[in-house]
């Protein structure tokens, strides 16, 4: 049928009314537009649109394959992110693309800071380790300085420990023993209780002493009194060397020549027990000036 045709199909009472009451309803698509014809018009209609879709396959194709090609971009895209959510986060969580790219944010300001960090711990440990070599030099200096106090020390220890030995132990005497032996010790100094003992007479007056003590037996300072005579004694053959303490020991026979019997001794003669005096003689004479006093 041509246009022709059908326009004057349109001029017939009853083709007017029908299309009427089907454009009413819009019920074109139930409803054949023409009874007689609809066939011929769903043929028609059906070869037009086949014309027009074998028009269009290439770009169809061409649609097709953009979209495959898209949505596999954006499989790939949501794997990276998926990705990158593990790899920032340790785990494969649901967060946004936007939400990893702030944490990425986030994770570079802080590698940003601990590179700041990392350059302040690195100055720390350089001033840390010029400090160190610092006090290394110092300990060194220092330990010369030590050595050096330390001969000095040990200088005055090998020539007057004798002499620091004889303070010592008058400062560990009672006041009472002080007092009596206020006559031979005119100074109490280190080096006026050496001065004092080293003379001939007061090295006499010590033994003297001494004795009396170690006889009487009632002093609690006779060992300290005696220790303080021998060191002194010693000093006292430096300037005198013809004096020397006799040299007795146990087990000799009791001499009354040479020594004083104790009052605590069980025999009037035997063997020596024990030594609780040493006196002292003339070397170049042979003389006994102050007889030892012993235990038989």
């Amino acid at each position: 049928m041509s246009v022709d045709e059908f326009i004057k199909m349109l001029d017939d009472p009853a083709v007017k009314e029908r299309l009427r009451r089907i454009l009413a309803d819009d019920t074109v698509s139930k409803v054949p537009l023409l009874p007689s014809d609809s066939c011929f018009v769903q043929n028609e209609a059906n070869d037009k649109l086949k014309a027009e879709n074998d028009e269009l396959p290439c770009e169809s194709d061409e649609f097709n394959q953009k979209m495959n090609k898209l949505i596999e971009e954006k499989h790939e895209m949501e794997e990276l992110i998926r990705r990158l959510k593990v790899l920032f986060f340790g785990v494969d969580s649901q967060a946004t693309q936007s939400e990893v790219v702030v944490e990425a944010e986030k994770i570079q300001v802080n590698e940003v800071k601990s590179r700041e960090e990392v350059e302040v711990l690195r100055n720390t440990l350089k001033a840390a380790q010029n400090n160190i070599e610092k006090s290394n030099e110092d300990t060194v200096s220092l330990q010369a300085e030590l050595d050096a106090a330390n001969k000095k020390v040990q200088w005055y220890c090998d020539n007057f420990s004798e002499d620091i030995k004889v303070d010592v132990i008058y400062k560990k005497l009672s006041e009472a023993t002080k007092s009596s032996l206020s006559g031979i010790f005119k100074s109490t100094t280190p080096s006026g209780l050496i001065a004092c003992g080293i003379q001939e007479k007061n090295i006499g007056n010590l033994w003297e002493y001494a004795k009396n003590e170690v006889v009487n037996g009632k002093n609690p300072d006779v060992a300290k009194i005696n220790e303080i005579f021998e060191v002194l004694f010693a000093r006292f053959t430096l300037a005198f060397p013809m004096y020397e303490t006799q040299q007795v020991t146990l087990g000799d026979d009791f001499d009354t020549q040479l020594y004083i019997k104790h009052n605590t001794s069980r025999n009037a003669s035997g063997v020596i027990e024990a030594i609780l005096l040493r006196g002292y003689l003339n070397t170049k004479t042979g003389k006994v000036i102050k007889q030892s006093i012993v235990v038989i």
